[in-house]
C-alpha cells in the first residue's frame, strides 16, 4: 500500500522515523518523487494491524489525546 500523508509532511523520510521512535510503527519512504507517501504491508493478526493503525492515528491526530499506553509504557506526545 502506498498511501499519501503529504497533508501531514511532505518529507517521506522524516514523517517513517516519527512514527517508528514514537509509536513503533515500522514504514518506508516512498521514491523521492512521491514526496509524504509511505509503503505499508499489513502481516500479522487483525489485532495487531488495527493496533498499528490507531498508533499512526494518534501521531497524526491533533485531536487525539496527549497520552497513549503500548502495554505498561505510557507515551506522551511532546514533539508538537
Amino acid at each position: 500500500m502506498l498511501p499519501d500523508f503529504s497533508a501531514y509532511e511532505k518529507d517521506s523520510q522524516k514523517l517513517c522515523h516519527l512514527l517508528l521512535d514514537k509509536v513503533r510503527v515500522v514504514t518506508v519512504p516512498a521514491a523521492s518523487w512521491h514526496g509524504g507517501h509511505l509503503r505499508m504491508s499489513f502481516c500479522g493478526t487483525i489485532k495487531e494491524i488495527t493496533e498499528g493503525i490507531e498508533r499512526i492515528k494518534w501521531v497524526l491526530d491533533p485531536a487525539a489525546p496527549n497520552e497513549l499506553y503500548l502495554g505498561d509504557r505510557k507515551l506522551t506526545r511532546d514533539w508538537r
